[in-house]
């Protein structure tokens, strides 16, 4: 049960990484994107607003480095009777690693490693083939 009365998540790159976001696809498919937190950032950013100007003042910067889940197309859902499934892009996609600011992190959510599909030995960032998304 999720407790709504926090009105927070608790994102650890260890324990508790896996997060959603609103989805910028045009096709309103899935409303959502998911994402595994791989790291958690904290920058001093110092900018000029032209070549001849002098630096700002330190500005801090939180950003999360993570991985991106792409999600199966096959029918999930309430209607389907099914789990949503998520794997992994592979590491040659261009679309596999990225920053993501926290704000735009809606909340944690709870993947169930899909134990039926096979290990993916290939992949050495991964555990398993398939998780499922649990609703």
């Amino acid at each position: 049960m999720y407790d709504l009365r926090r009105e927070q998540d608790t994102i650890n790159p260890h324990t508790c990484a896996d997060v959603m976001v609103l989805s910028h696809e045009e096709e309103k498919t899935h409303p959502y994107w998911y994402a595994h937190v791989i790291g958690i950032f904290h920058i001093n950013v110092e900018y000029r607003q032209d070549d001849a100007g002098s630096y700002s003042h330190p500005t801090q910067m939180d950003f999360l480095f993570i991985r991106w889940f792409q999600r199966d197309i096959s029918p999930a859902g309430w209607a389907a009777k099914q789990l949503h499934h998520l794997q992994f892009f592979n590491d040659n996609s261009p679309d596999t690693y990225g920053f993501l600011d926290p704000n735009c992190v809606i909340h944690g959510v709870h993947l169930i490693p899909g134990f039926a599909y096979p290990i993916d030995y290939e992949d050495l960032n991964s555990d398993w083939w398939f998780y499922y998304l649990n609703m």
